[in-house]
């Protein structure tokens, strides 16, 4: 393994799977209450296309881990956080359905960035990420009765992940710097510059889920300062005793610190990671008094396909507001163990969420 805190998977909270199924033994509930029900117990299914088109909302945060090389920080990024630094985001949802044949498709774009000001040699932190989640999947309709339906559900989940972390160097801070550790040992220098990029390269609590993409950075700048002050001129300079030489040598390995610094913490870090994870599950709904219902769905996958494990659930309270406009208030869970090429994401995507849709 390339990192050494393992984050435990998260386990399903068993509510969302126990109302998917649950909804199977509904016909039993009322199987005693007279031939009256049972007369109507089937409801026929459609022998035309229905479409269903919704604009859902989701109002989510992320808890888990994130890493890149080895370097896996801790994530807990608050709904109310991932809303103040939103800059875009679009989503929709759309069903067709005919007979019990049906396919669904559900699409997320985010677009969150953030500008963090720094004290030391790093000035300000720009971080940006954007996110694309698409479900694909074909249903088929096991149970259809006036009291709701139950569907089997296969797909497939495409994410893409974009991390960016853009560095903006303090030049009067690097000036300074450039001058100390002209004059420091090698130990010395380390923990100097360890001391101030510790925190700032190393993604501790972002304020985005990204990964410490700068976390090498250190170790690269830290290397090319020693080989700056390695430098024979400066050797010779201080072999001779002789002070204008010194100074002069020194303000040469000064310089050329000043410029490993300022270019080493001007540059732009950035990471894309997409995979597609296969799923299957169940979707269902309940009709409740008149217009109001519930709806839910659960899925797992992954299989090691894209994802190590994945698995999404959601619950919802709905109202049929007019004959085709509907709206949904719930809660949607989406769980990821994903792990490529030295990145890491382990993390629950959770949060309400609410849709407005149109059915025709």
């Amino acid at each position: 393994m390339l990192f050494t805190n393992h984050y435990l998977p998260m386990k399903p909270p068993l509510f969302l799977f126990a109302c998917v199924f649950s909804l199977s033994f509904a016909p039993a509930v009322f199987a005693g209450e007279g031939k009256e029900i049972e007369a109507k117990q089937v409801e026929p299914l459609a022998e035309s296309w229905q479409f269903d088109l919704g604009t859902p909302i989701w109002l989510a945060g992320v808890e888990g881990q994130t890493g890149v090389h080895g370097a896996v920080v801790d994530v807990d990024v608050a709904p109310s956080t991932t809303l103040k630094y939103l800059n875009f985001t679009t989503s929709f949802c759309a069903e067709a359905h005919k007979g019990p044949l049906g396919f669904a498709t559900d699409f997320l774009y985010l677009d969150d960035r953030a500008g963090v000001s720094t004290p030391g040699l790093v000035s300000r932190l720009d971080l940006r990420l954007d996110e694309y989640l698409t479900d694909a999947e074909v249903k088929w309709r096991i149970i259809q009765r006036p009291w709701g339906w139950i569907d089997v559900r296969a797909g497939c989940r495409y994410t893409n992940l974009y991390s960016r972390l853009g560095l903006n160097p303090n030049e009067q801070a690097i000036e300074a710097a450039s001058v100390q550790l002209t004059n420091a040992t090698a130990a010395q220098v380390q923990q100097l510059l360890y001391n101030d990029l510790q925190g700032v390269l190393d993604g501790k609590d972002p304020v985005l889920p990204i990964p410490p993409l700068g976390a090498e950075e250190k170790q690269k700048l830290l290397e090319a300062i020693l080989a700056a002050k390695n430098d024979p001129e400066l050797a010779a300079a201080l072999q001779s005793g002789v002070q204008a030489r010194i100074d002069q040598a020194k303000a040469n390995v000064q310089a050329r610190i000043n410029a490993i610094l300022t270019q080493g913490l001007s540059t732009v870090f950035s990471l894309t990671e997409q995979w597609f994870d296969p799923y299957i599950g169940l979707a269902c709904r309940y009709n409740f008094y008149k217009a109001f219902y519930f709806t839910a769905k659960a899925d797992a996958g992954g299989f090691g396909v894209g994802s190590r494990f994945t698995w999404q659930g959601y619950g919802a309270l709905g109202c049929q507001i007019t004959r085709r406009v509907y709206a949904e208030a719930g809660y949607r869970y989406l769980y990821v163990d994903y792990r490529h090429a030295g990145f890491v994401f382990d993390a629950e995507t959770k949060g309400a969420q609410i849709t407005v849709g149109v059915a025709f």
